[in-house]
């Protein structure tokens, strides 16, 4: 009977716990309660941290997935178990925009950090008022001045940033210390190492946690929490685990549409022309050739590095030096290294002349006007 009580006591208290590292892209219905999600668990009371539609991005980071949380003021808390530890360093990360500040002051106050249980706080991160935007805090504990340290600079309202905080336990008494990052360059992502962190924080003075086994997010007051969007919760005991690089782009550009769009007519024959792509594209080298259908004559034969070829975003506009002939026929060739994207994956280019093809307008017909006569005047006519 002892064996079995106790076999059910140990599910009981594991019950619920994510293992390390834990991913949490908050993909949960639109409008819900965050404390209601698997895995979640409710602390206070007060109004709902809500699932928001849309997802937080940074680049270089992996892809945003599900949706995020969004709330201000006094609320509900909510905190997420994960296998504990009592030794090392454990991390997390998550990507936050501020879209209002409210009536936060320059104290402020903590929405996140990790627990030992649900009342025992420890590695929070702080918002203040800091002129037209705010600024940034970490601390070991929650005391609004012991230990208390702000990251150098204003951040700005509807920016996603990206923030990583680290508790080292280090042997001993009221010592343990904190690291925060805002915005680590990207090419630190993925690595075994941390970087320099952007400010730390030591626990002298205070009582160090005994172990840290929860994250969570806390709605503190109108004074100290502003209207604040999160996302891509992460909890690990590396930089590796919170910070993963996006996956590499292999996938070249396509085209998208065309102006003229394909077998169009009656184009003018000083029409510009244009590609626009479905990413983000850049020149690369090579010719686009405007040719005649009939003969496969090239009308000209543009280099691409030249300014008759501009690029904006998408869309690479291309304006012919030579005029067009009326009533023709005509169709448009890119080589393959013409266009690519950031990540260098190159276009497949035009050679099929059934690609892009389109008709200027109709010359005019008819028999034209050598005399003309009225009853009082007669003269030569100049109209063709």
């Amino acid at each position: 009977m002892l064996t079995a009580l106790l076999l059910v006591t140990a599910v009981a208290s594991g019950w619920g716990q994510a293992t390390l590292p834990h991913y949490d892209g908050l993909d949960y219905t639109v409008g819900q309660g965050l404390q209601t999600q698997t895995g979640w668990a409710l602390a206070n009371s007060g109004d709902d941290l809500l699932i928001a539609a849309g997802s937080l991005d940074i680049s270089g980071l992996k892809a945003a997935t599900g949706n995020k949380v969004a709330f201000n003021g006094s609320g509900i808390d909510a905190n997420k178990a994960f296998t504990p530890q009592t030794s090392g360093t454990v991390y997390y990360s998550f990507i936050m925009n501020v879209t209002s500040l409210g009536t936060l002051n320059s104290t402020g106050g903590y929405f996140t950090g990790l627990a030992t249980n649900s009342t025992t706080f420890g590695a929070t991160v702080w918002t203040g008022l800091d002129g037209a935007g705010f600024k940034i805090g970490i601390n070991p504990r929650t005391s609004t001045t012991a230990n208390m340290v702000w990251v150098t600079g204003t951040q700005t309202l509807n920016t996603n940033i990206l923030v990583v905080v680290s508790y080292q336990i280090v042997d001993g008494a009221a010592n343990d210390i904190v690291n925060i990052w805002v915005n680590p360059n990207p090419s630190t992502f993925g690595n075994v190492s941390a970087p320099a962190a952007t400010t730390t924080a030591t626990n002298t003075g205070g009582t160090d946690l005994t172990s840290l086994a929860q994250l969570f997010l806390r709605q503190d007051s109108d004074t100290e929490t502003p209207f604040i969007e999160m996302d891509e919760l992460r909890v690990g005991t590396s930089w590796a685990d919170v910070t993963p690089i996006a996956a590499a782009d292999v996938t070249a550009p396509t085209l998208s549409s065309t102006t003229p769009a394909n077998n169009a007519t009656d184009i003018a024959i000083d029409a510009t022309l244009s590609m626009t792509f479905n990413e983000t594209i850049v020149k690369g080298t090579g010719n686009i050739a405007i040719k005649k259908v009939s003969d496969d004559s090239a009308v000209e034969t543009i280099d691409v590095s030249t300014g008759a070829v501009v690029v904006a975003g998408a869309t690479a506009t291309i304006t012919p030096s030579v005029a067009l002939t009326k009533g023709v026929e005509y169709y448009v060739t890119v080589d393959a290294t013409c266009f690519k994207d950031a990540s260098a994956n190159a276009y497949a280019g035009i050679s099929d002349k059934t690609a892009w093809t389109f008709t200027t307008i109709a010359a005019k017909t008819g028999k034209a006007i050598t005399a003309f006569s009225f009853a009082e005047q007669t003269g030569a006519a100049t109209i063709g």
